[in-house]
């Protein structure tokens, strides 16, 4: 909104300082209160692009897009004539018939409201685009720490060294590859703090730490018994199994 009001202003602008100087090469009146009555049409940018950002018209498919751009710049058009035709009746001496002004506006402007909408369409799209992408990000990503208690004090250590997460109602345990932490919490508090990339739900007793598999083999009925690096032993229930494959198989694509 910024940005389109910015633009709209300078051409508004641009507007009056252009018919100063046709004004004044064609030796002829300047009035700044018409100028300016005529430049209302670039203004209406703001409004125009404000309800496209409202209610997500800039999310169309292509099949409506173009209509729409096409629909809009010419509502564009009929808001301007009538806005002229109310000013100039309520303020001027004379008024400018609605006639006139579509027929001005449509041969003059059209063209370059069609470009214009257009741009703003495409901007909406890659900010919100990249929006997507940053809040989707930094879903995923998830926390660097995690606060546990120690005995009688409390340290933060790295999600990153956790090699998986066990339930034991009313707590859970946290296992990293030389301690055991002990936190009263649940399963689905804790991964809302993870990084979804790396961790995963293999059971609906355990979150692993996708990094630290070393192979895993068939129990022949949909389980698998997961080996970690460190030796420990990980049951992967038949429910989470083909989220775990897909998972494992992601991330060795991603390593080469």
């Amino acid at each position: 909104m910024i940005f389109s009001s910015g633009v709209a202003i300078i051409l508004f602008i641009y507007h009056l300082i252009v018919d100063g100087l046709e004004s004044k090469y064609n030796d002829s009146g300047y009035y700044l209160s018409e100028s300016a009555l005529f430049s209302i049409i670039w203004l209406l940018i703001i409004p125009g692009v404000y309800l496209m950002y409202r209610y997500n018209w800039y999310d169309l498919s292509i099949k409506r897009i173009i209509p729409f751009i096409l629909l809009v710049s010419s509502g564009h058009i009929l808001m301007y004539s009538l806005l002229i035709w109310l000013l100039s009746k309520v303020l001027f001496d004379h008024t400018y018939h609605i006639s006139g002004n579509l027929q001005y506006g449509f041969l003059k402007y059209l063209f370059i409201l069609i470009i214009m909408y257009s741009l703003a369409v495409l901007l909406l799209k890659y900010y919100f685009g990249f929006k997507h992408v940053s809040d989707h990000e930094i879903k995923t990503r998830g926390t660097e720490h995690i606060l546990v208690s120690d005995q009688n004090k409390k340290q933060l250590i790295k999600t990153t060294e956790i090699l998986f997460i066990r339930a034991n109602t009313p707590y859970i345990e946290i296992h990293t590859s030389d301690k055991k932490f002990l936190e009263q919490n649940s399963l689905k508090e804790i991964n809302q703090l993870l990084d979804k990339d790396l961790f995963i739900r293999v059971h609906k007793s355990t979150i692993l730490n996708i990094t630290c598999v070393k192979n895993f083999t068939s129990r022949m009925n949909g389980d698998y018994d997961v080996s970690l690096n460190t030796g420990e032993i990980i049951r992967v229930s038949r429910n989470y199994a083909a989220s775990f494959k897909t998972r494992l198989n992601w991330l060795t694509q991603v390593n080469l």
